[in-house]
């Protein structure tokens, strides 16, 4: 999915920069790591997370969380 899908279902005062017609790197932040994670998800789109190492953590919880839910 390229950035003009992902624009439209975010805040104008989230950064996207478009890297080509199926990947852009998203700028964003949140009140917390936890809630940035949640955020993230609610994308439904396939992301690496470049920075910061704290978000990966709290993906990651998120991730055991519903493959447990999951099982």
């Amino acid at each position: 999915m390229g950035a003009a899908a992902v624009a439209g279902r975010l805040p104008a005062s989230v950064g996207l920069e478009a890297v080509d017609e199926h990947t852009c790197v998203m700028v964003a932040g949140a009140d917390t790591p936890h809630m940035l994670a949640h955020y993230i998800g609610l994308l439904d789109v396939d992301f690496d997370i470049i920075e910061p190492a704290e978000l990966v953590d709290h993906v990651r919880k998120l991730a055991d969380r519903y493959a447990r839910a999951a099982r």
